[in-house]
């Protein structure tokens, strides 16, 4: 996946879960959410909706293209979404563990994180420490591939929480014709809804 969409993707299903905008949001108050909004739309989507609605679309876009189909995203697609940003997260991790194996043999030792840390800009060195004691499962001082491993599941779940997957999975009430398949003019014409609202 290219790096770059893999981040504008993050970006939007973090802005979809948290409810905050991916860009400069109106700071008027939103409405309340009327009785023609869709069955199961969540108060904080709606807001959201309302307060930033270019930046909703531009994240409903990223998820609907980057992980459903030109017709539409299904709760597989969005399900998907969630699995490519979990393995991210851990891939990510893997590959901070790993820059302290120097010689190659699937172990951190405390002299290997030692270097890491010491290359580490003075901001992030406290950072890079902590996560490798919190690796350590053990307390032994050497960081293994196993618990290199679980620090990296740990990463790839609470990057995308149970609460950002119930945001993200809640996408599927925009589905207003029932299809089980989320179209962009489902979102516009929801958001549209939204906006007629305030």
């Amino acid at each position: 996946m290219d790096r770059m969409f893999a981040r504008v993707t993050a970006a939007a299903l973090a802005a979809f879960a948290l409810g905050a905008p991916a860009m400069a949001q109106d700071t008027a108050k939103p409405a309340a959410m009327p009785s023609t909004m869709p069955i199961g739309l969540s108060e904080k989507m709606f807001k959201r909706m309302q307060s930033s609605p270019d930046a909703f679309v531009e994240d409903a876009a990223a998820l609907i293209y980057g992980y459903g189909t030109d017709a539409g995203i299904a709760a597989a697609g969005i399900d998907l979404a969630i699995a490519a940003d979990r393995a991210a997260a851990r891939g990510r991790t893997m590959g901070r563990m790993m820059q302290a194996d120097l010689d190659g043999d699937g172990t951190a030792t405390a002299d290997e994180i030692g270097v890491l840390v010491q290359a580490t800009s003075a901001k992030g060195r406290g950072r890079v420490a902590l996560s490798f004691q919190t690796a350590d499962a053990d307390n032994d001082g050497t960081v293994s591939l196993v618990e290199m491993q679980a620090q990296a599941t740990i990463a790839g779940e609470t990057a995308v929480s149970p609460g950002k997957v119930a945001a993200l999975r809640g996408m599927m009430a925009l589905d207003t014709d029932g299809d089980g398949l989320l179209t962009m003019a489902e979102v516009r014409e929801v958001v549209k809804r939204a906006q007629d609202a305030a």
